[in-house]
């Protein structure tokens, strides 16, 4: 299998991907900033907050109405919605109208539009890169995917770190010229891929809500999803660590000491924690097709299960250690995890599903990264009362079970994978 064999519409959605993500991260990281300067901090953080509750919602109503509607209705009307927040918002900083508390309202709420968009949209196009696909390859898929917007997103976030601060306006006209490239690749080059149950679904209920609950009383009802879910979250708890506790700690504990013969410069805690997720990013877009050819001749459920253990000793290490050579090499051990065992999971969740759910399916997947975050800030709260060896234990248990659930589920997932390819077949 091939990159040029793929479907156009898996082309289409990698460019389209890869444009969104590299101008997103060009302005949206560094909008806190922004809003904080303006606002002061403790509005912007319940905005912040409002904004994430607002995006849940919508990325649940998304799922539901992507399995109903069709994908690319639902893809294309939610561009559109982007794109015109994206001009409100522009106009709203620029000398037409700029005013400095008013600008920023808009801004936030221009930006919390956006977001609900991104967020009812974002199953649809998941679910269209399954509708399109066949399980043997969406391994392929999901590793270019994950390379293409690693890399847009170190290139955007560099741009934007030296831009956004004078240049705002600029990077805001060149996301209007983005979202409405966006707009034109959904609408003319992508193809619907999943039919409209639109009467079957309106002609037995009319009450919107229920039908919503009722279409995800069925999605968690699923064990294996349940499963999946319960193990994915323990991993990704693990992830949110580098942000949260591994950072709060590095700020504390590591002693600023000078590289080079000469001191050429310092790190310290903070510094240090930049370096770690720049060698990250880094591994991720530099070593992705080493990795790839060297695991070749391993079996996908032994690549999964070993890149989750290394993606586990890593972060319990670099949960206790404050020596430079052991941080460096234990977030290599984190990054290859990462690269084999991301690609993997993507692939094996997108057996899961039903394809009359699968839109709904994925909205609730998206639960495992808020949670993530969440059960990452609470550790911040536990590294204040507890023993960093003790948040190394806590944490090497949530990999251990976390691996044991997977190797657990990963024959049903398979099994599943394989009623797919005969019905593919047939």
């Amino acid at each position: 299998m091939s990159f040029r064999n793929l479907h156009p519409n898996i082309k289409f959605r990698l460019f389209e991907s890869s444009l969104s993500s590299s101008l997103g991260a060009m302005i949206y990281p560094f909008m806190t900033i922004y809003l904080a300067d303006k606002l002061g901090g403790t509005l912007t953080g319940i905005l912040l907050v409002v904004n994430i509750l607002f995006g849940t919602i919508a990325g649940f109503y998304g799922g539901y109405c992507a399995d109903l509607f069709g994908r690319k209705k639902l893809m294309t009307t939610a561009e559109l919605i982007r794109l015109i927040a994206v001009v409100i918002m522009t106009i709203a900083n620029s000398s037409i109208f700029y005013h400095e508390f008013w600008s920023a309202i808009i801004t936030i709420t221009m930006m919390t539009t956006i977001g609900m968009a991104w967020t009812m949209a974002f199953p649809a196009h998941q679910a269209m890169l399954i509708d399109v696909s066949n399980p043997s390859e969406r391994k392929l898929i999901y590793t270019i995917m994950y390379w293409v917007n690693n890399l847009s997103v170190a290139i955007g976030g560099i741009i934007g770190g030296l831009l956004f601060k004078e240049h705002l306006l600029l990077l805001l006209i060149g996301l209007c010229i983005g979202n409405a490239t966006s707009l034109i690749v959904i609408t003319f080059f992508i193809s619907e891929t999943h039919s409209s149950r639109v009467k079957e679904k309106i002609n037995s209920n009319r009450n919107i809500i229920y039908n919503v609950v009722k279409n995800y009383s069925v999605v968690l009802k699923d064990k294996v999803f349940g499963y999946f879910i319960l193990a994915s979250l323990l991993i990704l708890s693990l992830d949110s660590q580098l942000s949260n506790y591994i950072a709060v700690r590095l700020n504390k504990e590591f002693v600023s000491q000078g590289i080079g013969t000469i001191d050429l410069f310092t790190l310290d805690g903070v510094t240090m924690l930049a370096v770690l997720k720049a060698e990250n990013t880094l591994i991720i877009v530099l070593f992705m097709a080493v990795v790839n050819k060297v695991t070749k001749k391993f079996t996908e459920k032994n690549l999964f299960l070993s890149g989750l253990t290394l993606f586990t000793t890593g972060y319990v290490v670099l949960s206790f250690t404050n020596s430079l050579t052991m941080l460096l090499v234990f977030m290599l051990l984190v990054s290859v995890g990462e690269l084999v065992y991301v690609p993997l999971s993507e692939s094996y969740f997108a057996n899961i599903p039903s394809e009359n759910l699968r839109s709904s399916y994925i909205a609730a997947k998206e639960l495992v990264y808020k949670g993530g975050s969440f059960i990452g800030a609470t550790f911040v709260i536990l590294g204040d009362h507890l023993s960093k060896y003790f948040i190394a234990t806590l944490l090497a248990v949530m990999g251990i079970v976390a691996i044991f659930i997977f190797k657990i589920i990963i024959p049903y997932i398979e099994e599943r994978e394989h009623n797919q390819s005969v019905e593919n077949i047939q």
